[in-house]
């Protein structure tokens, strides 16, 4: 686990394993979502299978990567990361993305390769349009 701490307080949290198996959170600390000032939050490997809706608390995260998962969906609740400008969602089981990413107007960055997304995907993807960098190979689209 690394953190990582701007005028005394903690803006990045990465937890990954480089073992090829990973190993698994079973559950994120109630805490880690009261961090009000944390801008980068990386989970990497970790057999996370969902996304706690209070990652909406979140409110200053610009990078989120949440790759080499177990992640079938994503909440709705991830669309309130305003601020949010990377998010890494390669490596999991999601088959659709939630509507609402759309209004992430700061979204710059997006890698969801190696997913099984099927539904309702290729449209909404051509309309985000700040989106610079965005990775999809390996997917059914």
């Amino acid at each position: 686990m690394v953190f990582t701490f701007e005028n005394g307080r903690i803006t990045g949290i990465g937890v990954w394993s480089n073992d090829r198996d990973g190993f698994e959170v079973s559950h994120l600390p109630s805490v880690m979502f009261q961090l009000i000032n944390l801008e980068e939050l990386t989970l990497i490997n970790v057999k996370l299978k969902e996304v706690p809706l209070e990652i909406s608390n979140l409110k200053n995260l610009k990078f989120l990567s949440l790759s080499h998962n177990l992640i079938t969906e994503l909440p709705q609740e991830i669309c309130r990361l305003k601020k949010l400008e990377y998010l890494g969602l390669g490596w999991n089981k999601l088959t659709q993305l939630p509507n609402c990413l759309r209004k992430l107007t700061f979204l710059q960055e997006i890698h969801i390769f190696d997913n099984p997304l099927t539904k309702n995907t290729k449209g909404f993807l051509k309309e985000l349009k700040k989106v610079r960098k965005l990775t999809l190979y390996l997917n059914s689209i």
